[in-house]
């Protein structure tokens, strides 16, 4: 799901049909998101338009993996966000 409310009105809402369900037990494992490579405002990753190619270098400073957990962490997905304009490659 991806939610855009630049002017972060409070009056919306959301008609998707997912329900989110909250409790008061800890699960055994968390699930969380990783974002890297740009931030994600419209100006921060301007693609020319029909570039055969387009390289973003992204790192992680130490600070921002500090609180990983020691035996690491396992994706279990992945989320290429191109719109129409991607080709997606492995």
């Amino acid at each position: 799901m991806h939610y855009d409310n630049q002017k972060l009105l409070s009056n919306r809402t959301d008609s998707s049909g997912i329900r989110f369900y909250l409790g008061n037990k800890l699960r055994q494992y968390d699930l969380g998101y990783l974002t890297f490579g740009t931030d994600s405002s419209a100006a921060a990753l301007a693609i020319p338009p029909k570039a055969e190619r387009f390289i973003v270098d992204a790192y992680c400073t130490a600070n921002a993996t500090q609180n990983f957990p020691e035996e690491g962490i396992t994706v279990i997905s992945t989320f290429p966000h191109t719109h129409l304009q991607g080709i997606f490659e492995i």
